[in-house]
């Protein structure tokens, strides 16, 4: 994602955490980087004049919020996304970007709550349409970042009947599966053990990008499991 026409502004860390990062990676030590310092947010200050940019983490999910100081121009912003997919907006006001989804936007000024929407031109590039508001008082626009992705092979047929998230925001599904190449990963058993449904069991990432695991589960039987997962907390030590 890009701000057409913005500036290119440098990113300023706020509210620093306790949390440190230390990335051991190789042999080389003079490669190695430790003692990464960890924040709450980043901003870009003045990406369009008046207008600063905020990413943060809130419930694991990115969220961004457009701060419009008074007197900035709302129309000014147009955000444009890589990837080769054109963007466009759901029955819900939700924009969808391939498997990327962005939540309806959220508008406030100061504790009132902003009619607006997105809006698409012709060429993908999407912007904002907000009701009346006041100019002369700060604006935040907060639209949130999820994700929307699908699991399964492409030979047959697929039924996911539960789901689960831990606490580190991973997602974990369970289903049956008549599909000889549902996708594998670290499986306890990567093939299907008969010709009709085995039980599956994966693991999403927190991003929805990768699959930690992904295992066939079942005999040479049908196999349909329950619908059910119990989450077991990972050993320590």
């Amino acid at each position: 994602m890009e701000f057409v026409g913005g500036r290119e502004a440098s990113a300023q860390p706020e509210a620093s955490l306790p949390g440190k990062i230390n990335y051991v990676i190789g042999r080389d030590p003079r490669q190695w980087r430790l003692g990464i310092a960890t924040f709450e947010r980043v901003k870009y200050a003045g990406v369009y004049q008046g207008i600063d940019v905020l990413y943060y983490g809130n419930s694991r999910q990115l969220e961004f919020d457009l701060l419009l100081a008074p007197g900035a121009d709302v129309k000014a912003v147009w955000m444009r996304f890589g990837g080769g997919k054109r963007p466009r907006i759901t029955a819900a006001g939700a924009l969808e970007i391939g498997e990327v989804q962005l939540k309806p936007p959220v508008i406030r000024q100061e504790g009132r709550t902003i009619d607006g929407r997105y809006s698409v031109r012709r060429n993908g590039d999407v912007g904002f349409e907000l009701a009346a508001f006041d100019p002369r008082k700060p604006l935040v626009i907060d639209p949130v970042l999820v994700y929307a992705t699908r699991l399964g092979g492409g030979a047959s047929s697929d039924y996911g009947q539960a789901i689960a998230v831990d606490a580190q925001g991973n997602a974990y599904v369970t289903g049956y599966t008549y599909s000889f190449d549902f996708p594998v990963v670290n499986a306890w058993n990567a093939a299907s053990a008969s010709s009709s449904a085995d039980v599956f069991v994966s693991r999403m990432n927190a991003t929805g990008t990768a699959l930690i695991y992904s295992t066939y589960v079942g005999g040479t039987g049908y196999d349909t499991g329950f619908g059910m997962l119990w989450m077991v907390p990972e050993p320590h030590g």
